[in-house]
Protein backbone atom coordinates (compact mmCIF):
# COMPACT_ATOMS: atom_id res chain seq x y z
CA UNK A 1 0.00 0.00 0.00
CA UNK A 2 0.83 3.74 -0.64
CA UNK A 3 0.24 6.95 0.38
CA UNK A 4 2.05 8.92 -2.75
CA UNK A 5 -1.01 10.43 -4.08
CA UNK A 6 -0.46 14.39 -3.27
CA UNK A 7 -3.03 15.69 -0.50
CA UNK A 8 -2.17 19.26 -0.37
CA UNK A 9 -5.16 21.64 -0.92
CA UNK A 10 -7.58 19.29 -1.87
CA UNK A 11 -10.99 19.67 -0.01
CA UNK A 12 -14.29 17.72 -0.56
CA UNK A 13 -17.99 19.15 0.41
CA UNK A 14 -19.68 15.75 1.80
CA UNK A 15 -24.16 16.90 1.00
CA UNK A 16 -26.08 14.26 2.45
CA UNK A 17 -29.68 13.57 1.40
CA UNK A 18 -32.39 11.73 3.02
CA UNK A 19 -35.47 10.75 1.55
CA UNK A 20 -39.45 10.71 2.74
CA UNK A 21 -40.25 6.71 1.35
CA UNK A 22 -38.18 5.59 -1.81
CA UNK A 23 -36.79 7.90 -4.64
CA UNK A 24 -35.69 6.60 -7.40
CA UNK A 25 -32.24 7.50 -9.02
CA UNK A 26 -33.64 9.18 -12.04
CA UNK A 27 -36.12 11.28 -9.85
CA UNK A 28 -33.39 12.35 -7.82
CA UNK A 29 -30.73 12.95 -10.81
CA UNK A 30 -34.14 15.36 -12.42
CA UNK A 31 -34.19 16.97 -9.21
CA UNK A 32 -30.81 17.91 -8.07
CA UNK A 33 -28.84 18.22 -11.48
CA UNK A 34 -29.67 21.51 -12.74
CA UNK A 35 -28.58 22.90 -8.28
CA UNK A 36 -25.38 20.96 -8.97
CA UNK A 37 -24.69 22.83 -12.23
CA UNK A 38 -24.50 26.21 -10.74
CA UNK A 39 -22.08 25.07 -8.60
CA UNK A 40 -19.14 24.90 -10.97
CA UNK A 41 -19.53 28.77 -11.16
CA UNK A 42 -18.49 29.07 -7.81
CA UNK A 43 -15.29 26.84 -7.99
CA UNK A 44 -16.30 23.11 -7.77
CA UNK A 45 -13.91 20.91 -9.83
CA UNK A 46 -16.47 17.62 -9.96
CA UNK A 47 -19.36 16.58 -8.16
CA UNK A 48 -19.76 12.68 -7.80
CA UNK A 49 -23.49 11.37 -6.83
CA UNK A 50 -23.46 7.95 -4.94
CA UNK A 51 -26.92 6.07 -3.36
CA UNK A 52 -27.11 3.35 -0.53
CA UNK A 53 -27.22 0.21 -1.52
CA UNK A 54 -30.36 -1.65 0.89
CA UNK A 55 -28.16 -4.24 2.74
CA UNK A 56 -29.76 -5.58 5.79
CA UNK A 57 -27.71 -4.08 8.94
CA UNK A 58 -26.76 -0.52 7.16
CA UNK A 59 -26.61 2.21 9.61
CA UNK A 60 -26.15 5.39 7.15
CA UNK A 61 -28.96 7.61 7.28
CA UNK A 62 -28.80 9.04 4.07
CA UNK A 63 -30.20 8.07 0.36
CA UNK A 64 -27.75 9.63 -1.34
CA UNK A 65 -24.55 11.68 -0.42
CA UNK A 66 -22.82 14.21 -3.10
CA UNK A 67 -19.44 14.29 -3.16
CA UNK A 68 -18.06 17.93 -3.95
CA UNK A 69 -14.24 18.15 -5.08
CA UNK A 70 -12.70 21.74 -4.54
CA UNK A 71 -9.29 22.60 -6.30
CA UNK A 72 -8.61 25.06 -2.96
CA UNK A 73 -9.11 26.92 0.16
CA UNK A 74 -9.26 29.85 -1.43
CA UNK A 75 -12.70 28.82 -3.37
CA UNK A 76 -14.39 27.96 -0.45
CA UNK A 77 -13.77 30.86 1.18
CA UNK A 78 -14.99 33.04 -1.70
CA UNK A 79 -18.04 30.87 -1.66
CA UNK A 80 -18.69 30.46 1.75
CA UNK A 81 -17.28 33.20 3.35
CA UNK A 82 -19.75 32.60 6.79
CA UNK A 83 -19.11 29.07 6.37
CA UNK A 84 -21.24 25.72 4.99
CA UNK A 85 -24.90 26.79 4.60
CA UNK A 86 -27.74 25.18 7.15
CA UNK A 87 -30.13 22.01 6.05
CA UNK A 88 -32.65 22.53 4.42
CA UNK A 89 -35.80 20.77 2.56
CA UNK A 90 -36.70 20.29 -1.30
CA UNK A 91 -40.21 18.22 -1.09
CA UNK A 92 -39.26 14.77 0.61
CA UNK A 93 -35.56 15.39 -0.11
CA UNK A 94 -34.24 16.67 3.58
CA UNK A 95 -30.52 18.01 2.71
CA UNK A 96 -27.63 18.14 4.99
CA UNK A 97 -24.59 20.01 4.65
CA UNK A 98 -21.93 17.38 6.20
CA UNK A 99 -19.04 20.16 5.92
CA UNK A 100 -15.86 20.87 4.24
CA UNK A 101 -13.32 18.22 4.96
CA UNK A 102 -9.48 18.41 3.80
CA UNK A 103 -7.99 15.02 2.26
CA UNK A 104 -5.09 14.47 4.92
CA UNK A 105 -4.53 10.63 3.75
CA UNK A 106 -4.63 8.42 1.12
CA UNK A 107 -3.68 4.55 0.94
CA UNK A 108 -3.91 2.21 -2.40
CA UNK A 109 -3.78 -1.02 -3.33
CA UNK A 110 -1.19 -2.87 -5.24
CA UNK A 111 -1.79 -1.73 -8.82
CA UNK A 112 -4.99 0.13 -8.50
CA UNK A 113 -5.32 3.08 -10.60
CA UNK A 114 -8.14 4.28 -9.49
CA UNK A 115 -8.42 8.20 -8.09
CA UNK A 116 -10.53 9.14 -4.80
CA UNK A 117 -12.44 12.21 -6.95
CA UNK A 118 -13.54 9.59 -9.82
CA UNK A 119 -16.76 7.10 -10.05
CA UNK A 120 -15.54 3.93 -9.46
CA UNK A 121 -17.76 1.88 -12.02
CA UNK A 122 -15.91 -1.58 -10.98
CA UNK A 123 -17.17 -2.26 -7.31
CA UNK A 124 -18.72 -0.15 -4.72
CA UNK A 125 -17.08 1.96 -1.55
CA UNK A 126 -17.89 1.90 2.46
CA UNK A 127 -18.39 4.87 4.06
CA UNK A 128 -17.70 5.46 7.40
CA UNK A 129 -18.82 8.60 8.79
CA UNK A 130 -17.82 9.55 12.57
CA UNK A 131 -19.80 12.38 14.51
CA UNK A 132 -18.22 14.77 16.52
CA UNK A 133 -18.51 14.07 20.17
CA UNK A 134 -17.38 15.64 23.63
CA UNK A 135 -14.08 14.05 23.01
CA UNK A 136 -12.11 14.67 19.81
CA UNK A 137 -11.56 11.32 18.09
CA UNK A 138 -7.56 10.75 17.97
CA UNK A 139 -5.86 10.65 14.63
CA UNK A 140 -4.12 7.72 15.36
CA UNK A 141 -7.65 5.68 16.49
CA UNK A 142 -8.81 6.81 12.49
CA UNK A 143 -5.50 5.46 10.79
CA UNK A 144 -5.72 2.28 13.13
CA UNK A 145 -9.36 1.84 11.68
CA UNK A 146 -7.75 3.03 8.31
CA UNK A 147 -5.47 0.12 8.07
CA UNK A 148 -8.38 -2.69 8.96
CA UNK A 149 -9.77 -1.26 5.74
CA UNK A 150 -6.88 -1.78 3.64
CA UNK A 151 -6.48 -5.49 5.07
CA UNK A 152 -9.55 -6.29 3.48
CA UNK A 153 -10.51 -8.81 0.79
CA UNK A 154 -11.11 -6.51 -2.53
CA UNK A 155 -9.83 -3.61 -1.31
CA UNK A 156 -8.58 -0.93 -4.10
CA UNK A 157 -8.17 2.88 -2.50
CA UNK A 158 -9.27 4.94 0.60
CA UNK A 159 -9.22 8.19 1.52
CA UNK A 160 -9.48 9.93 5.39
CA UNK A 161 -10.89 12.97 5.46
CA UNK A 162 -11.31 15.50 8.38
CA UNK A 163 -13.54 18.46 9.28
CA UNK A 164 -12.04 21.73 8.11
CA UNK A 165 -12.56 24.93 9.75
CA UNK A 166 -14.01 26.51 6.52
CA UNK A 167 -16.49 24.53 7.26
CA UNK A 168 -17.61 27.64 10.12
CA UNK A 169 -18.06 26.47 13.92
CA UNK A 170 -17.10 22.88 13.96
CA UNK A 171 -20.22 22.49 17.00
CA UNK A 172 -22.62 23.19 14.14
CA UNK A 173 -21.58 19.89 11.72
CA UNK A 174 -22.23 16.95 12.36
CA UNK A 175 -19.04 14.51 11.39
CA UNK A 176 -15.75 14.96 12.31
CA UNK A 177 -14.01 11.98 10.31
CA UNK A 178 -15.16 10.51 7.16
CA UNK A 179 -13.31 7.66 4.92
CA UNK A 180 -14.43 6.36 2.24
CA UNK A 181 -12.88 2.94 0.99
CA UNK A 182 -13.53 1.63 -2.71
CA UNK A 183 -13.71 -2.52 -2.90
CA UNK A 184 -13.79 -4.42 -6.33
CA UNK A 185 -16.69 -6.72 -6.73
CA UNK A 186 -14.45 -9.59 -8.32
CA UNK A 187 -12.97 -10.44 -5.04
CA UNK A 188 -15.30 -9.45 -1.73
CA UNK A 189 -19.37 -8.42 -2.05
CA UNK A 190 -20.93 -5.26 -0.07
CA UNK A 191 -22.66 -7.97 2.05
CA UNK A 192 -19.18 -9.68 3.37
CA UNK A 193 -17.57 -5.83 3.28
CA UNK A 194 -20.28 -4.45 5.54
CA UNK A 195 -20.55 -7.80 7.47
CA UNK A 196 -16.24 -6.76 8.50
CA UNK A 197 -17.28 -3.29 9.23
CA UNK A 198 -19.63 -3.86 11.41
CA UNK A 199 -17.62 -6.53 13.36
CA UNK A 200 -14.52 -4.59 13.30
CA UNK A 201 -13.38 -4.22 16.83
CA UNK A 202 -12.55 -0.42 17.08
CA UNK A 203 -15.89 0.28 15.19
CA UNK A 204 -18.57 2.07 17.88
CA UNK A 205 -22.20 2.18 17.33
CA UNK A 206 -22.05 5.90 17.13
CA UNK A 207 -20.12 5.70 13.68
CA UNK A 208 -22.52 5.62 10.30
CA UNK A 209 -21.29 2.65 8.50
CA UNK A 210 -22.75 2.27 4.89
CA UNK A 211 -22.22 0.83 1.73
CA UNK A 212 -22.72 3.20 -1.43
CA UNK A 213 -22.62 2.79 -5.04
CA UNK A 214 -20.95 5.70 -7.65
CA UNK A 215 -23.56 6.07 -10.55
CA UNK A 216 -22.51 9.93 -11.76
CA UNK A 217 -19.95 12.34 -12.31
CA UNK A 218 -19.77 16.08 -13.25
CA UNK A 219 -17.16 17.83 -14.32
CA UNK A 220 -17.02 21.66 -14.44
Amino acid sequence: MTDSDKTEDEFVQFVCFKTAGPVPVDLFQHSWIPAAEGLFTRGINTVIFSEKLPLSGDLGPYKFIAKNCWASIKAIKGTFPTGVPSPCSRGHITVSQGGIFKLVHVAKGDGTKLKHNSVYKGGFKALTMMPLLDEPLSKDTVMTYADYLISLTGFETLGVYKLHNSSGPASEWLYEWIIEAFFNSVNATEESVLKDLMNCPMATKKWEISIHKDYMQMVG
